[in-house]
């Protein structure tokens, strides 16, 4: 699907992809602001820049294997996510990518999704690059798979997390990652390497 292919049709509400799809390109649906509910197929590989950015009434994402349905969770042909694929889509309650082998969760991605509440990461995951769950204010706990040794600057900006547990693998956290959470303690793995400034700045702990 073409870039910019459905960008700002505001009266679209729902949208089925056929399956053979490998990749939906930048900002295919930035914009479509009525977006509620998207079937995806498990043939997707690709998901580009912006592509549901903005789609703020955007709350169930289906994919589609034959005439199998399953509701937020990614196909395993998911290999890549590009920057603020889902930024600003303010009704999203959950995804769950843990059957996706995705390496690097990018920038902004979930920027302000206000309302979710449940993330489930693969364990292909490496990277958890900047502000990719900044300001998703509803957001009080999440897994980080064990591969990850990176979270990057404001990715847990203004989120309600209060508990979380850093991977052995853990080598950097970025400016500001945990900056105005509800955290309440740390304890940071052996080989740990680097706290970016601000990192814990304005949350909870003790």
């Amino acid at each position: 699907i073409g870039e910019w292919a459905f960008k700002n049709c505001s009266r679209l509400k729902t949208i089925e992809i056929p399956s053979g799809v490998k990749n939906i390109s930048a900002s295919t649906f930035e914009g479509c602001t009525y977006l509620k509910s998207v079937k995806l197929p498990v043939t997707l590989e690709k998901i580009s820049e912006a592509a549901f950015s903005n789609c703020i009434n955007l709350d169930t994402i289906i994919w589609k294997d034959g005439n199998k349905l399953v509701e937020n969770i990614a196909g395993n042909k998911l290999k890549l996510i590009e920057p603020f694929a889902f930024k600003n889509c303010k009704s999203l309650l959950s995804v769950d990518l843990s059957k996706s082998n995705i390496t690097i969760l990018p920038e902004g991605c979930f920027t302000s999704c206000s309302k979710i509440t449940e993330i489930v990461l693969p364990s292909t995951l490496t990277s958890i690059n900047n502000k990719a769950f900044y300001s998703c204010v509803s957001l009080s706990s999440i897994s980080i798979p064990n591969n990850v040794n990176n979270i990057g600057d404001y990715v847990f900006y203004d989120t309600s997390i209060k508990n979380f547990t850093f991977p052995t693998s853990l080598k950097t956290l970025g400016v500001g990652a945990f900056k105005r959470t509800g955290l309440t303690e740390i304890s940071l793995p052996e080989g740990f390497t680097n706290i970016g400034e601000e990192c814990f700045m304005e949350s909870k702990i003790e």
